[in-house]
């Protein structure tokens, strides 16, 4: 029976069942807050409602429940997460309204779209309850359109909300572990990569190790050899654990991991290439005589990618000084200046002449990387022949002329995101409509999500339907 002294080497106590998601939530936040909690594990909510001690206290028996030191009790997990998240100092909650919300939004996103859906899936490989196959083709449906949700909006975002960890990702982390244990295999981490590394990096955390330990990839789905989308081997896992008692469901489980054992191990070592979470500074070496309409719109989609503090354009004189937008960094120093700082053999320089390709690994040897910008010219122009002379490190983004912009998104995500070059689609040469039977081919490569539409600078479509004569140069 669970009693209600509460002792002074704690901060409080968590009355749960055990191996309960909701709480190891709980501890997770807890964890990240250096919350000392006392765990007490109840034997069944009727064990805890019928406790003499906790009847005022508590007179639901929901759990988890909550009580303080001073006596403060919570019941519902999501007050009690919110109220541990709210520790003075701490930023899970967010630091302004609009933070706040979007936590909210995105922690109720997790409650909404995969508990209920993690009950429907996962519960019939353990053999707690009998799979059901019109019930699981639904949830199925929905856990994919709420994972394509989640990666779309991973490709751009380091986490869900803001650039640090909140609330939103420790219970969003906890919600997808199952998933990731026993549901997902290979066949997921390729078509959600961004997710895939969210979650690693999340998962990898010290406070959250302390609660569930290394994450292990049991990958049922793989050793049945079923495609992801296919629901066929979880029913039939379902109707194998059906009826087992304890004793035969712990060995049936045991037993599949003893199988794939040699592909979580693969698993974890590729994971360990993803968590380097290291940010870059990219340095365009202005080239230009001013700064045109053109250069301040691709400026300004570089800052929407990477961020103000780490983009850096030198080289600049007194009127490109003066005319660059507020948000960006500009210095007149030339890169190798002293005055900046910046050690060569840690810069990259992005040259179309180079001989090997930007990759993944790159990231671990350098902290820099330098454009010569504005790149792109139509004929290509070769700017970048002036700084190939100062003996950098050269990569190349393949054989296609980029604009700057473009190539600071795929840098992007090959050096911070970790995709392989060949991985990142894009369009060629596309064709930008500028009225209703005008178009302008732009004789470039575009990074593009969906492998059709180019992802354009923000303001570009305008700035080519307000000029008639033009000449491409980016």
């Amino acid at each position: 029976m669970p009693t209600s002294t509460i002792t002074n080497s704690f901060d409080g106590k968590l009355f749960t069942l055990k191996d309960s998601s909701k709480a190891r939530t709980l501890q997770m936040i807890a964890n990240f807050n250096k919350i000392n909690l006392e765990i007490i594990y109840v034997k069944d909510t009727a064990d805890f409602k019928e406790t003499n001690n906790f009847n005022d206290s508590f007179p639901l028996g929901k759990l988890p429940a909550y009580q303080s030191n001073d006596g403060f009790n919570l019941h519902q997990s999501d007050a009690i997460a919110h109220y541990l998240a709210s520790k003075e100092g701490s930023k899970l909650n967010g630091t302004n309204a609009k933070e706040k919300c979007l936590i909210q939004q995105w922690s109720e996103f997790a409650n909404v779209e995969f508990e209920s859906t993690r009950a429907v899936l996962l519960f019939p490989m353990f053999g707690w309850t009998t799979a059901n196959v019109q019930f699981e083709k639904k949830a199925i449906e929905n856990l994919n359109l709420s994972l394509e949700v989640l990666n779309e909006h991973l490709l751009n975002n380091t986490f869900l909300v803001g650039e640090r960890i909140t609330l939103a990702d420790i219970k969003l982390c906890s919600s997808l572990l199952d998933f990731f244990k026993f549901y997902f295999n290979d066949a997921f981490t390729s078509k959600f990569k961004c997710l895939t590394r969210w979650f690693n990096t999340i998962a990898n955390q010290d406070y959250v190790k302390e609660v569930i330990g290394s994450t292990k990839y049991h990958k049922l789905k793989e050793i049945d050899s079923k495609p992801f989308k296919s629901d066929s081997n979880q029913i039939a896992l379902g109707k194998e654990l059906e009826g087992k008692n304890t004793a035969e469901t712990d060995t049936l489980k045991t037993n599949l991991k003893k199988k794939s054992e040699k592909q979580e191990e693969s698993l974890r070592n590729q994971n360990q290439t993803v968590l380097n979470k290291k940010k870059f500074t990219y340095i365009v070496e202005h080239m230009e005589e001013n700064i045109t309409d053109w250069v301040k719109i691709e400026y300004l989609h570089m800052v929407d990618w990477v961020g103000k503090n780490n983009l850096l354009i030198t080289h600049c004189d007194d009127e490109v000084m003066k005319n660059l937008p507020k948000n960006i960094n500009g210095t007149y120093f030339d890169v190798l200046n002293k005055q900046l700082g910046i050690e060569k053999k840690k810069v990259i320089l992005l040259d179309p002449k180079a001989k090997e390709e930007l990759k993944p690994s790159d990231a671990e040897n350098f902290d820099y990387l330098l454009f010569g910008g504005i790149l792109g010219t139509d004929p290509p122009a070769d700017r970048t022949a002036v700084l190939r002379k100062m003996g950098f490190a050269c990569r190349k983004l393949g054989p296609v002329q980029l604009p700057t912009d473009q190539a600071v998104i795929f840098s992007h995500l090959i050096l911070e995101k970790k995709f392989n070059l060949e991985e990142i689609k894009y369009v060629d040469s596309p064709e930008i409509k500028t009225g209703t039977s005008e178009t302008v081919s732009i004789p470039m490569r575009f990074y593009s999500r969906d492998g059709k539409n180019p992802v354009l600078a923000p303001g570009l479509k305008e700035l080519l339907k307000s000029q008639n004569d033009f000449e491409i140069e980016f």
